[in-house]
């Protein structure tokens, strides 16, 4: 998650930049009165994506209908990454690598409990579609070092 705080969104792998872009334009469509899903279809069918749609809007919901939760996102025309959207970033990645244990101990110290599992596993659906499209959410396209994040 550090690794991605105030780095260019253009920096992030393609899967972790739709994921960013996603996120920000649902928490845009809900802030502008819109509803969510609606507005990022066009988009996703476009990009032959909408099975992923169902499972992100279920994952943002989750985490916006929590009092929990308090996760500011930014604009989508914000050319970096803030704190929070590295925080969900990096969620993202533990999911799409299989890191189960940290995902589910992360969102659980973000939302009630009972709330972990549904979260974890709209995201683990989301993360299987995303695979298929070739776009695993794995946060950076390449490290300092020049290998995959």
């Amino acid at each position: 998650m550090y690794d991605l705080i105030d780095q260019p969104a253009a920096a992030l792998a393609n899967g972790s930049r739709l994921v960013l872009w996603a996120m920000r334009g649902w928490v845009g469509a809900l802030s502008r009165g819109f509803c969510p899903p609606a507005t990022l279809a066009p988009a996703f069918a476009k990009l032959k994506l909408l099975p992923v749609l169902p499972h992100l809007h279920r994952v943002m919901t989750l985490l916006n209908d929590d009092p929990r939760t308090q996760i500011a996102l930014a604009a989508i025309e914000l050319p970096y990454i803030t704190e929070d959207e590295a925080l969900l970033l990096g969620l993202w990645r533990d999911v799409a690598a299989g890191r189960e244990q940290a995902a589910r101990g992360l969102l659980g110290l973000m939302v009630a409990g009972d709330a972990v599992t549904p979260i974890f596993d709209a995201m683990a659906r989301a993360v299987a579609q995303l695979t298929i499209a070739q776009l695993v959410p794995t946060g950076l396209a390449t490290c300092p070092h020049g290998t995959a994040s």
